[in-house]
């Protein structure tokens, strides 16, 4: 109902609310030189564009987040339409690669940015290591004859070519922006002690939540209301990164321009802090208006909000400061929270948007072949 009472869960579990501590990371490698022409028709139909080794050795938590970004400068000369302009019609291909051991499998998630979404990508993991895919369309392969020390030369053999090379010793967050054709390097080994050209490295810690979910309320009302509340940010200077990000999985989408899906959503985030706190504001994937709710002494700055359907409001809300008396405010002055989350002091804050429900039709772009889903 509307005014559902908010019944506090320690701690509280939910896929749309991700508050962590992220820190920079090592990352070593590099680039290798560009391929010829029979190498580029090596083995595979349609082509492998770009072959990309990740190398993990002792990843935090043991699941290590990839996100393979694609910047309009790697559009390859031959992408022709019916690509949505801008989006490059690359096919990768990525060696995720684990030296934790038999004991110890690292678990793999991998998400584009950018890239086109009717190409199906190939993920080769090997040992017990797994892979999955959250936005893209791919095939996965596993080989248990890769060692640390073949490594390099075995995916040569395999694909033809390499383009990079990226080693992380301890980062479980890589971002990996995919090279343009004329950014080539002289090859490395494992031992490379360069920072990597091509990727950024990061620890990553969840924090936990404790409060209260309502998941039936999303997309229920003209606008989903979420009371965020933080002891401070672990970061000295007190600057929280929040993004809030349309979701890829599942329900109804509208498709924009570059072929990526956008949610439809008005939301409102109620932020109340206990230190003084710069909250740094990023969206994407989202169509609505997004309405920021500060307290007196803090501020709301450089919102990164990519494209023109979505707009960014903040205005002052002091709110009091006992729990009763903060959802009572809320209800009378906003309307029924969705949702209530505290968290202690993490530097991001990542809240995810689903789309409506499952129940309305997926809106397949007309260069996906019905019979092939996203994964």
């Amino acid at each position: 109902g509307q005014g559902e009472l908010c019944i506090v869960e320690t701690p509280l579990k939910t896929q749309f609310f991700t508050p962590v501590v992220e820190t920079l990371a090592q990352c070593k490698g590099c680039h290798f030189p560009a391929q010829t022409l029979d190498q580029k028709a090596s083995r595979r139909s349609p082509p492998i564009n770009q072959v990309h080794v990740i190398h993990v050795q002792d990843p935090e938590g043991g699941a290590v987040d990839v996100v393979v970004s694609a910047d309009d400068k790697v559009v390859p000369s031959s992408a022709v339409p019916p690509h949505p302009p801008g989006s490059p019609s690359l096919r990768i291909a990525l060696v995720l690669f684990s030296s934790r051991g038999r004991r110890a499998p690292v678990v793999f998630t991998v998400s584009g940015q950018g890239l086109a979404s009717d190409m199906k990508h190939t993920f080769l993991v090997s040992g017990e290591d797994e892979v999955r895919g959250s936005n893209l369309r791919y095939s996965s392969t596993h080989s248990h004859l890769l060692t640390e020390d073949n490594l390099i030369q075995a995916v040569e053999n395999d694909f033809g070519f390499v383009s990079s090379y990226t080693r992380a010793p301890k980062a479980n967050k890589i971002i990996l922006h995919l090279p343009a054709e004329n950014e080539t390097g002289n090859g490395c080994d494992a031992t490379v002690s360069e920072d990597s050209p091509s990727a950024d490295c990061f620890i990553s810690i969840e924090q936990t939540v404790v409060g209260c979910y309502h998941h039936n309320m999303l997309g229920e009302n003209d606008r989903d209301i979420h009371i965020i509340e933080v002891g401070g940010s672990s970061n000295l200077n007190g600057s929280l990164v929040l993004s809030v990000l349309g979701s890829e999985d599942g329900g109804a989408r509208t498709l924009s321009k570059r072929g990526s899906s956008v949610v439809e959503r008005n939301i409102t985030l109620v932020l109340r802090t206990s230190r003084p706190t710069t909250w740094s504001f990023h969206a994407a994937n989202l169509q609505g208006t997004i309405t920021l709710l500060v307290g007196g002494r803090d501020q709301v700055e450089n919102t990164s909000v990519p494209g023109p359907g979505i707009i960014v409001e903040v205005r002052r809300l002091d709110v009091p400061a006992t729990f009763d008396q903060l959802i009572l405010t809320v209800l009378t002055n906003v309307g029924p929270p969705v949702s209530y989350t505290r968290t202690k002091s993490p530097n991001k804050i990542t809240i995810t948007v689903p789309p409506r429900s499952t129940e309305t039709h997926i809106v397949v772009p007309p260069y996906i072949r019905e019979n092939e889903q996203t994964p």
